[in-house]
């Protein structure tokens, strides 16, 4: 049995120097992991919607071009798809899309 607030080792000792923040390329991969699970556990389908197998692709709150409502929102190019940019993605980019997503999550 798993125990997710178990602190290990070098992390109770202050021997691991992520265990106080991460750098960016880590909380980036870190993210982009954590939006990959909730995607795959359908909790944007109502803002980004779904692939039906008798009705195709079906938009979700959001519309087929969700690349132009980030755009919209955030006034800012080259944020979405997640899994094509998150990499580049400046601290700033990094918390915008949080954020963004968060309005969105279901």
């Amino acid at each position: 049995m798993s125990n997710a607030k178990r602190k290990y080792y070098s992390v109770r000792t202050g021997k691991n120097p992520f265990s106080v923040q991460w750098d960016l390329p880590t909380l980036r991969r870190l993210f982009n992991a954590l939006y990959l699970e909730f995607r795959r556990k359908d909790y944007f389908q109502k803002a980004l919607g779904y692939t039906c197998i008798d009705g195709g692709e079906v938009a979700g709150i959001l519309g087929h071009d969700i690349e132009a409502q980030v755009l919209r929102r955030i006034r800012k190019p080259s944020l979405w798809p997640i899994e094509d940019y998150y990499i580049e993605y400046s601290e700033d980019d990094l918390f915008d899309i949080i954020e963004f997503l968060f309005d969105y999550i279901s």
